[in-house]
């Protein structure tokens, strides 16, 4: 959760939810502070200024590794594809010297850290929004997750992952966090659907739809609970939206699937 440029997190006790900057998640112990949903930013005690674009995509890059290590032939694939072999390496090296001056000067001379001919990053010397949304999405029981939990999930899933950075390599990284971040909202929305908690439902499906428009998944979850709250008007809206969106964007129609459920809670309702 954003207000007035400061970064929130969520802790839950019995007195509530409380929310916690990143100053207070950070105080007594020096971390290296990693916001990676909506705009990406690096914080030690002030906010990183990275020396070039590569600086901070070598870093994001390594970041999303989570500690795995990787080769320089590896990076200088990836970061430096249209580049000859001799100029990727010269560019790596003088990127990895800006980067790793950067981190000296915020107080993390050895985060990074070079095991036989494999860079990774220290990540007991960081903290990040991804460490707990990661935490919370890779649970595979949805019984196990918590109202608190949830709130937390969206307070903190403000936007792409590592949103402002630009490589193909992320890709892969913003879909699998997208998919899996969608399941756990439509998990738990039908887990709200089933004890009739719809207004929280609603909650939770919108966030999903802010995520990913074009999920019939999560369109079929909002217009039954539409229904259910007897608010036809906008279940018909919303199964209009993803009709219309199809159609423009793509040329397709609405599955068989969407369209019967659509009719069936209708029936159902007029019948009640």
């Amino acid at each position: 959760m954003q207000g007035g440029g400061v970064f929130y997190t969520t802790r839950t006790n019995k007195k509530g939810t409380i929310l916690i900057t990143e100053e207070e998640q950070m105080e007594g112990k020096k971390k290296l502070f990693v916001k990676c949903f909506g705009d990406f930013y690096v914080k030690a005690e002030k906010q990183l200024v990275w020396r070039t674009k590569k600086c901070v995509e070598l870093f994001a890059y390594l970041f999303s590794r989570q500690g795995e290590g990787v080769s320089s032939v590896k990076i200088t694939d990836i970061l430096w594809e249209n580049k000859t072999a001799n100029s990727a390496k010269t560019l790596f090296y003088t990127t990895l010297s800006y980067l790793r001056k950067e981190l000296e000067q915020a107080g993390f001379p050895d985060i990074i850290k070079k095991k036989g001919n494999l860079y990774y990053l220290e990540m007991e010397e960081i903290t990040s929004d991804y460490e707990k949304v990661n935490q919370i999405i890779q649970k595979e029981d949805k019984t196990t997750i918590s109202k608190g939990e949830m709130e937390t999930l969206v307070s903190l899933y403000t936007g792409r992952y590592m949103e402002g950075i630009d490589g193909d390599w992320l890709m892969e990284y913003r879909e699998d966090m997208e998919c899996r971040y969608l399941k756990k909202i439509r998990e738990f929305s039908q887990k709200l659907l089933e004890k009739q908690q719809y207004e929280d439902a609603v909650f939770l499906l919108k966030k999903g739809v802010c995520v990913d428009n074009y999920s019939e998944l999560t369109s079929e979850l909002l217009i039954a609970c539409y229904i259910r709250m007897g608010e036809e008007k906008k279940a018909a809206k919303e199964y209009e939206r993803m009709k219309e969106l199809l159609d423009t964007e793509f040329g397709v129609r609405t599955s068989r699937r969407l369209n019967e459920i659509y009719l069936s809670l209708i029936k159902e309702r007029i019948e009640k």
